[in-house]
């Protein structure tokens, strides 16, 4: 135990420099999704949209950008970070440029500062000295972050007596306001979650975790009811077995997260079905009332399944860890998961 905290102590010392930049950057963002209560307590968007969080998250990030590349001094970019931020850059410089003509010019001023402060918040990221470790810690940061709120969420789901605050259109809509926000930042957390713990380097309570994490959040994806989540999410994984190393591996470790959360599908969606039966809400008070009879049916399902798949998923990375394929399987495997992963684009499509 001593020489794991020695040797952590050493890494920190002389990789961790990017972990502080981003480990804030990452709790603006944390912070900013937990910033609402819910839809009706808050009539406006919530997750930092809301001027008084928003400004001061955007302070951060800039603050962070300017740190950043004081600390780093000379900064080195790839050709495709240069390409990225480059293209970035003019997208902003256009943004502010067209405040000019805009029919209203503060919202068109608002969005184009909201575009710089993504700029400053890409471009730390970009110019941080990176190993695959401090970009593993800095990604566990975040899956870590948005699990404790899918966690929040759910038991909120469960307990709440009237559980309307949550809901949009009866479509879950916790923490962000917004259900197709929801669905995008919970599976944002699920593929990272994934990628993460199909990884071999990562202990063995953390990859379950992760698969954990990542289950929990594709369940509250779902009950988010977005169908722009339902049209991307293929094109998702079909990006992700392109992009992450040891295809056939990530693609069993997502079916895992998948599997629990098909298995349940039909008490998630019986929520909508019931509190918008032919797609015309019930009326108060009997809407809260289903809206909580459907929500704590729907958080024991989870539960259930949730269990199930740890008890799978701490099986699996001990398979993992114990099955090595030769060169060659590995290369077939490889093309099985590219396979699959252009199957799914084009069945999006």
């Amino acid at each position: 135990m001593t020489r794991t905290l020695e040797a952590l102590q050493t890494r920190l010392r002389t990789e961790g420099a990017p972990l502080l930049p981003a480990g804030l950057a990452i709790a603006v963002v944390i912070a900013w999704a937990a910033t609402g209560g819910g839809y009706e307590s808050q009539p406006a968007l919530s997750g930092g949209y809301e001027p008084d969080p928003w400004y001061l998250g955007a302070l951060g990030l800039i603050g962070l950008l300017c740190a950043s590349a004081f600390g780093v001094g000379r900064v080195r970019l790839s050709r495709w970070a240069t390409i990225a931020c480059g293209a970035l850059i003019a997208y902003v410089a256009w943004s502010f440029l067209s405040v000019l003509w805009a029919h209203d010019q503060g919202t068109a001023f608002l969005g184009s500062d909201r575009a710089l402060v993504y700029l400053a918040a890409f471009a730390t990221f970009a110019i941080l000295p990176w190993t695959s470790w401090t970009a593993r810690g800095a990604l566990a940061f975040f899956v870590g972050g948005i699990g404790a709120m899918s966690v929040v969420t759910a038991i909120r789901v469960a307990v709440l007596g009237d559980p309307s605050s949550l809901y949009l259109s009866e479509r879950l809509a916790y923490p962000l306001g917004y259900y197709n926000a929801d669905a995008a930042l919970f599976m944002t957390a699920a593929v990272t979650a994934v990628a993460l713990s199909a990884q071999r380097s990562g202990t063995a309570a953390l990859r379950v975790g992760g698969l954990l994490v990542a289950t929990v959040c594709l369940q509250l994806a779902v009950l988010s009811e977005s169908r722009g989540w339902l049209f991307t999410a293929p094109i998702v994984l079909a990006l992700m077995l392109l992009l992450v190393p040891g295809r056939l591996r990530l693609l069993a470790f997502a079916l895992l997260p998948a599997a629990a959360t098909a298995a349940i599908a039909p008490v998630l969606l019986r929520l909508y079905g019931r509190a918008s039966p032919g797609g015309t809400p019930l009326t108060q008070p009997r809407l809260s009332h289903v809206l909580h009879q459907q929500g704590s049916h729907a958080v024991r399902a989870m539960l259930i399944a949730d269990v199930a798949l740890s008890v799978v998923a701490a099986l699996a990375v001990a398979l993992d860890r114990r099955v090595r394929l030769s060169r060659s399987a590995h290369r077939r495997a490889n093309r099985i998961a590219a396979g699959v992963a252009l199957a799914a684009a084009l069945a999006a499509v």
